[in-house]
């Protein structure tokens, strides 16, 4: 299966949004949530084009206005090295990590405290 990496990050933006937006019975923990970051976990994306660093760019543009910042886990190598020939790592105001446990570890010490 071929996944952009830019449709990775903009589902888990849709979902993070709709949860924190929720009605009904979740408003009350919607409204006490203080979403803080986004971690795509990114094996299964396998490849990126000029089109999916646009996308990406305009998530980092938004989850920076709205101070989350958006990480990734598990880029691979291919993936990671066409990343890496752009200014969009830079420009991220997150971090990448080897694994998803690395960036829980990282991101949310007292958790694993």
């Amino acid at each position: 299966m071929n996944v952009g990496i830019s449709k990775v990050a903009s589902r888990w933006v849709r979902i993070a949004t709709r949860k924190a937006t929720a009605g009904g019975a979740n408003a009350e923990v919607a409204a006490r949530l203080a979403l803080e970051h986004v971690l795509p976990q990114c094996s299964a994306v396998n490849d990126s084009d000029a089109s999916a660093l646009e996308s990406l760019e305009a998530v980092v543009s938004r989850l920076k206005d709205s101070d989350i910042a958006l990480h990734f886990s598990e880029i691979k190598g291919p993936v990671m090295d066409k990343l890496n020939r752009t200014h969009f790592l830079q420009r991220l105001n997150g971090q990448v990590f080897l694994t998803g446990c690395h960036a829980i570890a990282a991101l949310t010490p007292e958790v694993i405290g």
